[in-house]
């Protein structure tokens, strides 16, 4: 059977404005019937939104789930949110400021809330100091949207921090090669390129030039020091200034040419508890310093030979919210919505299930995953067998599965030969 990504670009096109156009409809029709629907007696819950996608559809199922009603701000008609809404505010979060506030001062919500946008994190916390909300703080939001805030907020709590130094002031004495060249705003590797060389240095340049049109990178250009080691990643919830782990996630990037693309996550990785509970205390040491009080984090930092680690990003939202809910054992997005609308929860119950999820490069290796997937559909969590683009590097696939245990894991990725080449080293297997 032919692969639809194989199809011409204009069959591809109809089809695409089919599949939109149905799916507009019925996303009116499901807005439609949820006005109909007794008001919740839990109040109203703003969801700002850019009418993408990202995590807005979990977010706006957990308000749902939850039992409140659902309002999507959003320039766009909210189609990805729209099941779940009681009224679509036609509203650009991006527009004027005080237009946005007084139609949302109208519905009295008991909380504002976003996607898996950065971007949208200064409107949040402007929102919910305007309307006398639970904060979340000016400090959380710039060191969010800021890897040169992140860094500077470091060395004023005084935590351990690599060292950096914006383009402009470089000096090879400052940061000597090899060095990371960033954009100050961006996700998912966008714009980020590994410096060796002088020669190095014009590549680096000429792919921010090709990135100035995306909406998710920006800002002035800086550089930090390579962090040789293993990378880790905490998602949790702040609650009036306490933090609460969900997951423990490793992480491994590849360098490709001069790009850093995602090649494996290991939610819940076999590092002893005691390793674990110092990546955690780590994490919540440099998110309070980055001005955390409430809502979700997403915390990178980087494991040196020595075992110090350092953060390498972060930000007040959530990070993966299917697979941390998959690891934690309860809903991310809810736990999230709980905090910001004032909700007691409990996370003495949180586990530490065995998620992995591969980005898969390799023809070869992209055939042995679709016989796994064939062969085992109960114990995949999510999957895109359809070619993408990370960090600029192109990928045939993308695939997380969920295990019982580690032992578990290892036997089902030993039967297709895809276990990864650094886990003999990592965990000793």
């Amino acid at each position: 059977m032919m692969l639809i990504s194989k199809l011409p670009k204009p069959v591809l096109d109809v089809l695409r404005n089919v599949r939109d156009n149905s799916a507009m409809a019925l996303g009116r029709l499901h807005v439609l019937q949820n006005r109909k629907t007794q008001v919740s007696p839990k109040g109203r819950i703003v969801l700002l939104s850019l009418g993408g996608g990202r995590g807005s559809p979990y977010v706006a199922k957990a308000v749902f789930d939850l039992g409140y009603d659902l309002i999507v701000a959003c320039k766009v008609f909210p189609r990805y949110e729209s099941r779940f809404a009681r009224q679509w505010l036609a509203c650009d979060p991006f527009g004027d400021y005080e237009i946005l506030l007084r139609e949302i001062r109208k519905i009295e919500p008991v909380a504002v809330l976003v996607e898996q946008r950065n971007i949208l994190l200064p409107i949040k916390a402007r929102l919910v100091d305007d309307l006398g909300l639970r904060p979340y703080g000016h400090k959380s939001f710039k060191t969010s949207n800021s890897k040169i805030e992140l860094r500077k907020a470091v060395d004023e709590a005084g935590e351990p921090n690599i060292s950096w130094s914006m383009l402009a002031d470089y000096t090879p004495k400052k940061v000597p090669f090899p060095f990371v060249l960033k954009p100050e705003t961006g996700t998912g590797s966008r714009g980020i390129t590994i410096v060796e060389s002088e020669a190095d240095m014009r590549l680096a340049r000429k792919r921010l030039v090709e990135l100035e049109h995306d909406e998710t990178v920006g800002g002035s250009v800086f550089l930090e020091e390579v962090i040789n080691g293993r990378q880790f990643d905490v998602e949790g919830i702040y609650i009036d200034g306490v933090a609460h782990a969900l997951s423990v996630t490793e992480e491994h990037y590849d360098k490709v040419g001069n790009a850093l693309p995602s090649a494996w996550y290991l939610f819940s990785p076999p590092v002893g508890e005691i390793t674990r509970a110092r990546i955690i205390d780590a994490a919540f040491r440099f998110t309070k310093a980055l001005g955390c009080i409430n809502g979700a984090f997403h915390c990178e930092m980087r494991m040196n030979e020595n075992g110090e680690l350092f953060v390498i990003d972060y930000a007040n939202r959530m990070g993966y919210p299917h697979l941390v809910s998959e690891c934690a054992g309860m809903s991310f997005p809810e736990a999230y919505v709980k905090a910001m609308a004032g909700e007691v929860q409990q996370f003495d119950q949180v586990k530490q299930g065995m998620v992995f999820q591969e980005y898969i490069r390799d023809s070869s290796k992209y055939q042995r995953y679709r016989k796994l997937v064939r062969e085992n559909p109960t114990l995949i969590i999510q999957k895109n067998m359809v070619p993408f683009r990370t960090a600029g590097v192109p990928m045939l696939g993308r695939v997380a599965i969920r295990a019982n245990s580690f032992a578990n894991l290892i036997v089902l990725l030993r039967r297709y030969d895809i276990i990864p080449v650094q886990w003999p080293y990592y965990y000793g297997i």
